[in-house]
């Protein structure tokens, strides 16, 4: 696997960069801090853009907090708060919208956790949901819920939960929406029609616009950021498919902003692109300290994936590829209405008390080593301007499943100590500045 060169080392150089401090600001309250959080930020002109390296501290005090302040779903109770299996969390200024996949329905409730109305049904026909996976809700009120492999549709509904009609997508189902001004768009794999053709190290990714007719126009392609990655070898009937290895940065991650900016990168070192509609590239990079991945955890984690492959290819084995040393610098982009990037980050392991070990497991245990895992990373989320301002970190009590950013919340999908589904409303408390 080789490294790919530091974004700093990719653009010549067009200004002598300058180091600024910048004092502590935003927020929207929260105690403050004292001046140790003080940024420390170079921004260099470059051809066709800027470089921001975000060198030490941050912008706000001291970290931001998510505080849960609702739960929706019970395990016994009233039917309309008892969750089967939620996929997808979108809200309005007053409601909140779950979608249950397992139950083909659409939940709505208000931010106090009552329960609305529910819509949706099973079935192949309009207006109706096979496989639902995702749910998106567009800036005109319309609730858009992807259908998955075999139905490949987007149905569009009213808030009220009117169906309002079918959009037909081929064989590429989509499952991440993203609105900006240019229009509404969903993410698309170009996968090629010979599995051979296949490369994990430029599995090409890209953003379609979509409409009423399906997919529209040419996809616009997330850049190739020209890096390689570790994989093993599968033999699929006589084909070898190379799969990466666990724990192994992705090619690409990215995600679009509301504003429109396309925000990519490789993980193996922590910086990423920040690109306009007019063309201009911002490139970040921030200080970091990589996570150790730890010997025991980089054995279970390969351990895992073994005994997920034998499932189906009962011969298969480890191929002698290497587990990474260290975590990936992120794992996802997210963006919020207040036009701040999340990166969402995997800190140190934590081995838990009690787990399904990979090498025992049979289905007849009931619960699988996948929802039971034996170690689980913290969590690290950096929120940053679109400009490349690094702000600061915002922590939780525990680990966040987020579906859905708000301007001062977050939603999140969980399970409790029981197993019960539950969608979660967490409040953004954002300290004071600091003059």
């Amino acid at each position: 696997m080789r490294s790919k060169p530091a974004l700093s080392r990719l653009i010549p150089f067009l200004a002598v960069a300058a180091i600024l401090p910048v004092a502590c600001g935003g927020g929207d309250g929260g105690a403050g801090g004292g001046t140790t959080w003080e940024l420390q930020i170079e921004r260099t002109a470059q051809d066709g853009g800027t470089l921001v390296r975000n060198i030490a501290g941050a912008t706000w005090p001291s970290p931001a907090r998510l505080v849960e302040e609702l739960s929706i779903g019970v395990m016994e109770g009233a039917e309309e708060y008892m969750l089967a299996r939620p996929s997808g969390v979108a809200a309005t200024n007053d409601e909140v919208f779950v979608l249950d996949r397992q139950d083909h329905i659409v939940r709505v409730y208000g931010f106090d956790g009552t329960h609305h109305r529910s819509f949706g049904q099973q079935g192949e026909g309009p207006g109706e949901m096979n496989n639902p996976f995702s749910l998106f809700i567009t800036s005109d009120k319309r609730v858009l819920v992807s259908n998955g492999f075999g139905a490949s549709k987007i149905t569009v509904f009213t808030l009220d939960g009117e169906p309002t009609g079918d959009w037909n997508l081929g064989e590429r189902p989509a499952f991440r929406f993203f609105e900006t001004p240019a229009g509404l768009f969903a993410n698309k794999w170009v996968i090629p029609d010979d599995p051979e053709d296949f490369d994990p190290n430029s599995r090409p990714e890209a953003y379609q616009r979509i409409g009423p007719e399906g997919y529209e126009r040419e996809p616009v392609m997330i850049p190739d950021t020209g890096a390689e990655i570790a994989t093993i070898d599968i033999d699929l009937g006589g084909r070898t498919f190379p799969m990466p290895v666990p724990g192994a940065p992705q090619p690409v991650t990215w995600t679009l902003a509301p504003t429109g900016e396309l925000i990519w990168g490789w993980a193996g070192e922590y910086s990423f692109n920040i690109r306009t509609a007019d063309g201009s590239t911002t490139a970040v990079e921030r200080y970091w300290e990589p996570v150790a991945l730890k010997a025991e955890e980089a054995d279970y984690e390969r351990r895992l994936m073994v005994s997920q492959l034998r499932r189906n290819l009962p011969d298969f084995a480890w191929d002698g590829a290497e587990m990474p040393a260290t975590r990936p610098a992120y794992n996802g982009f997210l963006t919020d209405r207040a036009g701040r990037i999340w990166v969402v980050r995997d800190g140190a392991g934590v081995r838990a008390d009690e787990c399904i070990d990979p090498d025992t497991w049979t289905p007849e245990d009931g619960v699988n080593p996948w929802q039971e895992p034996c170690w689980r990373p913290q969590q690290i989320i950096d929120v940053f301007r679109l400009d490349g301002t690094y702000l600061g970190e915002v922590q939780a009590d525990e680990r966040i499943n987020i579906a859905f950013i708000g301007e001062d919340y977050v939603l999140s999908i969980a399970e409790d100590d029981i197993g019960t589904p539950l969608v979660r409303l967490h409040r953004l408390h954002v300290p004071q500045s600091v003059s």
